[in-house]
């Protein structure tokens, strides 16, 4: 149904699928309908990390930071954009997942540690896990690791 012209490609999620395309030798994240048409155009480098650097639209936001090399989002810090394509919430996080029930789990490298975010960007679970999963149905595995493991 669409033709394989991207460098990479998400599922479809909330009617877009996330797909890589390479300009002038640089990746870059755009969203496509289920016709193939760019509803957000290919505009946010991926620092040829698209699976890392990028998430699918999940409660209305997609999260993705532009890497090493960033031109919108002026630092490698992860932000959410609105089915637009507009940048409505910056982080100062590593990394910045999906929402899940409202929360997204984030990463902060200095402190090489996991929490959770809402909508806002307020931190709602403190980050201070080893190991953090996405919610579901309300719940979210999380780990402290000990002397003796988990």
């Amino acid at each position: 149904m669409i033709e394989p012209k991207y460098g990479e490609a998400g599922p479809f999620s909330e009617g877009l699928a996330r797909v890589k395309v390479v300009e002038e030798e640089e990746g870059k994240v755009g969203f496509i309908d289920h016709k193939g048409q760019f509803v957000i155009p290919p505009k946010f480098n991926t620092d040829a990390d698209f699976r890392h650097n990028s998430t699918d639209f999940s409660e209305g936001l997609a999260s993705l930071t532009e890497g090493l090399r960033p031109t919108l989002t002026e630092e490698a810090k992860f932000v959410y954009i609105d089915k637009k394509g507009t940048i409505v919430l910056f982080t100062d996080f590593f990394y910045a997942g999906s929402f899940r029930d409202g929360m997204a789990v984030v990463y902060d490298s200095e402190m090489d540690k996991w929490g959770f975010i809402d909508k806002s960007g307020r931190v709602v679970i403190p980050v201070r896990y080893d190991l953090a999963n996405d919610f579901s149905e309300g719940l979210a595995v999380v780990a402290t690791l000990g002397s003796g493991g988990l």
